[in-house]
C-alpha cells in the first residue's frame, strides 16, 4: 500500500470498462462529477477517500460508497491502454443505509414544491421508484448552476429539503446483482464514511 491509510484499506485493482464490471455498481454516475476526480487525481496523483464496498455471500463485491471514484479510475486506465489502475478500498462491515434526503441549495421557483409532489406520487411504488422519479425532476446539472443540491441523512420537514424514503441494503444488493437498470445517481447514503483526507493513496500513474 502506497501511502498513508487507516487499517482495512487494501488496494483495488480497477481496468478499462471493455472489461467489465467488479466491483458491480448499484448507481448510475454523473459524467462532470467522473471528470472532476480525473482531473484531480491527474493533477495531484493522491487519492484521499478510499471506495467503500459491500461483500455478498455469493463472493461479488458491491460498490457502496465511490461509483464516480472507479469511473474515473477505468477512464485513466483507458488512457494507458488498459492498464489497471490500483486504487485504495475498504469494505464497509456494519453497513447503514440511511435516506438520501435533498437539501436544495438552488433551484427555479417552485422546483421544491414540485419534487415533493413527486415524491408523495411514487412512494406507493417503492424507495427505489421514487428515487427514479426525482431523478427526473432534480437532475444535478454540470456546470448550469440552475440547480444545486446535497444530501443529508437525518432531516425533518424544512422549506429547502425534499424528504425522501430509504432503500434497504438487500434492495442495493438485489440492483446491483440483477439485469434491471441501475439507480440514479446519489440515490443512496451508505454510512459511516470516512472523512475527506482521511487517506494518502498515492496513485501509480505516468
Amino acid at each position: 500500500m502506497s501511502g498513508v491509510a487507516p487499517d482495512g484499506v487494501f488496494e483495488l485493482e480497477i481496468g478499462s470498462r471493455r472489461f467489465g464490471a467488479d466491483p458491480l455498481p448499484h448507481e448510475e454516475i454523473i459524467g462532470c462529477r467522473v471528470d472532476k476526480i480525473v482531473a484531480e487525481w491527474t493533477a495531484m496523483r493522491v487519492q484521499t477517500t478510499p471506495v467503500l464496498l459491500l461483500e455478498h455471500s455469493s463472493g461479488r463485491r458491491i460498490v457502496a460508497d465511490g461509483h464516480h471514484r472507479i469511473a474515473a479510475a477505468q477512464i485513466l486506465s483507458e488512457t494507458l491502454g488498459g492498464r489497471p489502475i490500483r486504487i485504495a478500498a475498504q469494505y464497509l462491515r456494519s453497513p447503514v443505509l440511511l435516506p438520501a434526503h435533498r437539501r436544495i441549495h438552488r433551484a427555479p421557483e417552485g422546483c421544491v414544491d414540485r419534487c415533493r409532489a413527486v415524491v408523495n406520487a411514487s412512494k406507493g411504488m417503492g424507495a427505489a421508484a421514487v428515487m427514479r422519479a426525482l431523478w427526473q425532476a432534480l437532475p444535478l446539472e454540470c456546470g448550469s448552476g440552475e440547480i444545486e443540491w446535497s444530501i443529508v441523512g437525518h432531516a425533518e420537514e424544512a422549506e429547502d429539503i425534499v424528504l425522501v424514503p430509504a432503500l434497504t441494503i438487500d434492495e442495493v444488493l438485489e440492483i446491483a446483482l440483477g439485469p434491471g437498470p441501475l439507480l440514479p445517481p446519489r440515490s443512496t447514503n451508505f454510512q459511516p464514511k470516512p472523512a475527506e483526507g482521511s487517506i494518502r493513496f498515492a496513485l501509480d500513474l505516468p
